[in-house]
């Protein structure tokens, strides 16, 4: 099971690495979102939201993005990674790099809610996360 989970960790690395340029936000898109759903198989193994014991991306107006999961299985490591995020016609760009490599993977968005299908190498699986609002 952490070998699932830290599949699944490192493809969203790939989303949200650390680039050197970025863009504005709008203040719309702006804000921390946290995990209200999951489904699908990685490497053959179900996730559901309950694979995590949180899951969160935060998104900054200078068009930084940060994401913070922990998986609920006992020993499951802390992650957290940082990378940039573009929007533009209901969509969230992603952009990450890893040496001369960059990868760039588009989320959906709408009305506060962003939502990521991946269906690639062993991996089927949907996230949807909703926009908390803070008090």
């Amino acid at each position: 099971m952490k070998k699932i989970l830290a599949s699944l960790f490192a493809c969203l690395a790939l989303c949200l690495g650390l680039v050197a340029c970025s863009a504005q936000l709008p203040d719309e898109i702006v804000g921390r979102y946290v995990l209200t759903s999951a489904s699908g198989t990685v490497s053959g193994v179900t996730i559901t939201k309950d694979t995590y014991e949180y899951f969160e991306l935060i998104l900054a107006k200078n068009g930084s993005a940060t994401v913070r999961s922990k998986g609920s299985a006992a020993g499951s490591p802390a992650y957290e990674a940082t990378g940039t995020a573009v929007y533009e016609d209901g969509k969230i760009k992603f952009t990450t790099t890893n040496g001369s490599a960059s990868a760039t993977e588009e989320y959906d968005y709408s009305d506060g809610v962003i939502t990521y299908t991946v269906d690639a190498e062993g991996m089927s699986f949907r996230i949807v996360m909703e926009k908390v609002t803070e008090e």
